[in-house]
């Protein structure tokens, strides 16, 4: 469990990622924030389109991700079992993993 001020930090980086995507020329009315990198790119859920997983940013809605949240779930669960992707302890994050393949 995080600290209050770190729990308080995040939430007004999120909001503030939040307000200013709406700015930008690919968000759209439906839109629901997931997650934000570093660069504040997002990945969204489109309501509007059967709930599917975007990247956005500040150039465009990119990618599509999933045709739904469910099925980016899925694929995300399968990368994260197919064992190429490592947990860093000391970040709390996952990558992919560097080790070489078999």
């Amino acid at each position: 469990m995080c600290s209050p001020s770190l729990a308080t930090y995040a939430r007004s980086e999120i909001i503030s990622t939040a307000e200013t995507s709406q700015s930008w020329d690919g968000w759209a009315r439906g839109h629901v924030p997931l997650a934000a990198d570093v660069d504040g790119a997002l990945l969204v859920i489109d309501t509007k389109h059967g709930n599917a997983v975007h990247e956005l940013s500040s150039e465009g809605l990119g990618r599509q991700l999933g045709p739904s949240l469910t099925a980016f779930f899925e694929t995300y669960r399968n990368e994260l079992l197919s064992g190429n992707y490592d947990f860093v302890q000391d970040v709390g994050l996952v990558e992919r993993s560097q080790k070489p393949r078999k």
